[in-house]
């Protein structure tokens, strides 16, 4: 097999192919240019569609790229390097439109809650604020949110933003029922629609911008993120034909045992075109065993019609968990704490003890400041350079300036100089402090 991944970039310069077999290496014409290669590497990939997820398995260490996809969608990340003046994704961009449907009617029934399922925080923020970043920086310009339970709440909350509409699912019959209502938003539109769940606030950026430029790519009907998850339950399973090519997708409760032995799931989140979404969409019936209808026979619809049916796997399952109860909301912000963690550790800030200190998503600190056990900044906080917080300090939507101290302290909605202390067992609230030592 051709070694797509690793020679791909380099072929231009070099003007020639070198295969990994014998006989195959091949010159580069010279009239070629970025979008020629780029036709042949796609023709390559189709050749060797049959063995493609089992080299996704058997390969991924080797061919991992840094964005935590399977090297499925690690071809295309290398295929920008192809393009001297501009990126493949802000060619792609231009070349089609791009909007997203957010599924958010789901009531909190299992939160035991009576707010929308969408509106409870992770790390400061809806977990809904997460969808809609994300798809925002997969280029989406254009979000139309489906609504349903206490539907006036969550168009309150996200009343302010321009790129944002709303379609109301007054009957619960279903995803591929919701998506029916978002119909009048999309007349007369040509692009691509990604669709997403309004409770998956730990998909990235990154793994939404692979899963649509794969689906452009291979100019493909729909594309699906998949994942392997360790425990499938509750999740639709994806059905491949013996040649690992995309036969369509299982809900669990509609499948058999075999079926439900199956670790590769749907994430619920697809990049479709959109004439053929709302065509096949016209086709789903409700034959199944809760009576709904379901996205996820258009996908078994369109392969039947013989259209283009991709999936792309992100190595990272944690990516796909929903948000349906209390445990897997707290798990959620778990998550997604240690990734900004993470995020401000390596830029300079040194955390004692990751399991104790809580950080919001907005927060700021600057570099070589210290974070002591028993931390907790929220809200917009901005600290300055070397401080030292902690332990057992929380800090609401505050200003610090460099070098500040606070030790068991609380402080709230002030702004502190630089080089004051502050603690132990202070508490300010709304007011600058004049004292050097605002613990005294």
């Amino acid at each position: 097999m051709l070694n797509l991944m690793a020679k791909g970039a380099n072929a231009l310069s070099s003007r020639s192919w070198v295969s990994d077999h014998p006989g195959e290496n091949r010159e580069i014409p010279p009239e070629w240019n970025g979008e020629h290669l780029r036709d042949f590497l796609s023709r390559e990939l189709d050749n060797n569609r049959c063995a493609r997820h089992h080299r996704t398995r058997i390969r991924t260490e080797q061919n991992r790229f840094n964005t935590g996809v399977s090297p499925i969608a690690g071809w295309v990340a290398c295929l920008p390097r192809l393009k001297s003046a501009e990126s493949l994704h802000g060619a792609m961009k231009r070349a089609k439109a791009l909007n997203s449907v957010i599924l958010a009617a789901g009531d909190g029934t299992r939160l035991r809650s009576n707010r929308p399922k969408v509106l409870h925080e992770v790390c400061g923020h809806p977990m809904l604020h997460y969808v809609l970043r994300v798809a925002a920086e997969a280029a989406a310009d254009r979000h139309v949110i489906v609504v349903g339970y206490e539907g006036e709440q969550i168009c309150q909350t996200f009343a302010g933003r321009s790129d944002v509409i709303f379609a109301e699912q007054k009957e619960r019959l279903g995803t591929g029922h919701a998506v029916q209502m978002t119909r009048e938003a999309f007349e007369g539109y040509e692009g691509d629609i990604l669709i997403l769940a309004g409770d998956t606030p730990l998909l990235t950026a990154q793994t939404l911008q692979n899963l649509v430029q794969w689906h452009r790519h291979q100019e493909a009907a729909v594309t699906i993120l998949t994942t392997e998850m360790p425990e499938p339950r509750g999740y639709g399973r994806i059905l491949r034909y013996e040649d690992n090519r995309l036969q369509g997708i299982v809900e669990e409760k509609d499948a058999n045992r075999y079926e439900r032995a199956i670790r590769e799931i749907n994430t619920g989140s697809y990049c479709f075109d959109a004439r053929a979404l709302f065509e096949a969409l016209d086709q789903v019936t409700p034959q199944n065993v809760q009576n709904e209808y379901y996205l996820t026979d258009c996908v078994r619809i369109l392969v039947e019609q013989g259209h283009r049916a991709e999936a792309v796997i992100t190595d990272d399952h944690t990516e796909a968990i929903g948000v349906n109860t209390r445990v897997q909301l707290a798990e959620a912000e778990k998550i997604l704490r240690q990734r900004i963690l993470v995020r401000h550790m390596m830029a300079g800030i040194t955390i004692l003890d990751p399991e104790t200190c809580y950080v919001d998503e907005e927060v700021e600190i600057g570099k070589d400041s210290v974070l002591f056990p028993g931390t907790m900044i929220t809200g917009k906080s901005r600290i300055g350079a070397d401080c030292r917080i902690g332990p057992n300090t929380q800090i609401v939507s505050a200003e610090l300036g460099d070098g500040v101290v606070a030790n068991s302290s609380y402080i709230e909605g002030v702004k502190l100089p630089s080089g004051a202390t502050v603690g132990p067992f202070a508490t300010l609230r709304n007011t600058t402090p004049s004292q050097k030592d605002s613990g005294n």
